[in-house]
């Protein structure tokens, strides 16, 4: 599977950790960030 699909799944994830008060929209927003940059991602989606 592509990176870009990973990353996808991912925030996907991130956004239902955040509806469910397991982690604020910032801490989402960093670890995607780190994410993308470690993995080369080359898309950008929001958290909300």
């Amino acid at each position: 599977m592509s990176v870009n699909a990973n990353y996808c799944g991912t925030v996907i994830l991130l956004r239902k950790l955040v509806e469910g008060g397991y982690c604020t929209k910032n801490e989402a927003t960093r670890i995607a960030a780190l994410i993308a940059r470690q993995t080369g991602v080359n898309i950008k989606l929001p958290i909300t």
